[in-house]
């Protein structure tokens, strides 16, 4: 009797699976409510690069949401030093590994809830102190990274780039909106993340990521990469042309 019943047990098990199987196929997957795009995703430096700016336009299908943009350039681990007196001499002598910092980092978002829940900076990132949370690498638990990275932020904002606060979002209607970030003449060349995120009743809902190439190209691109890849064979080639210079200067001055 036993064999019986989990034969027929089997048999509708077998018999339903498919139209389970093919119900899961056919549910559409959920729709993004919110969608980003750039103007351009690759930046071009030249020898006259004078800055560029960073297009962003988006869409939100529920107009009740917040929105926020992050912009990140490449990271890289950086050392602040504090200067001491030895020996009668001021020297490096006391410093804080900083992990992973953004060599450019800007942000913006709308108004709304996105500071009443302190807890969605923070996991976002959004603004230059919550992105600095974590990266200090301390020696001793009595070492105070406050001042040090205070000292990065200050410097990173006057290369421009780190921003005072966050850049303007326009909206140009309850769902489409348009934002844009300065890239300074001296913005790292490399990959950057376009995070973005969509904010409803104090939680983050949706996020995703975006990237953008600036990149040197031409004869600025040759000379960067001789420098960096080729190092001897490019102080070579410019002490030869500085004598060559000198050499044919030389030949065409007037002599009275």
């Amino acid at each position: 009797m036993r064999v019986i019943v989990s034969l027929i047990y089997l048999l509708l098990i077998s018999a339903l699976w498919p139209v389970k199987a093919r119900a899961q196929e056919e549910t559409p997957p959920p729709r993004k409510v919110l969608s980003i795009e750039l103007a351009f995703d690759h930046i071009d430096v030249t020898s006259g690069f004078s800055g560029a700016h960073i297009e962003v336009f988006g869409h939100r299908r529920d107009k009740f949401t917040d929105v926020a943009v992050i912009v990140k350039g490449p990271e890289e681990d950086v050392i602040v030093w504090k200067k001491a007196q030895l020996f009668g001499a001021w020297i490096n002598r006391y410093g804080i590994k900083f992990r992973k910092v953004p060599l450019y980092y800007a942000y913006t978002h709308s108004d709304g809830e996105v500071f009443e829940n302190r807890d969605i900076p923070q996991e976002a990132g959004l603004g230059v102190d919550e992105m600095m949370l974590g990266k200090a690498v301390m020696k001793s638990d009595d070492t105070n990274a406050s001042s040090y990275q205070a000292a990065l932020i200050k410097t990173m904002r006057a290369k421009d780039l780190f921003p005072e606060g966050p850049e303007k979002i326009r909206f140009i209607n309850d769902y489409f909106f348009r934002t844009r970030f300065a890239l300074p003449t001296n913005a790292p060349t490399g990959i950057y993340k376009i995070h973005s995120f969509l904010i409803k009743d104090g939680k983050i809902v949706e996020r995703d990521t975006d990237l953008l190439k600036v990149e040197q190209v031409g004869l600025n691109a040759f000379v960067y990469n001789s420098a960096h890849n080729s190092a001897p064979l490019y102080a070579f080639v410019s002490i030869l042309l500085s004598l060559a210079s000198g050499w044919f200067v030389g030949i065409i001055r007037v002599r009275p």
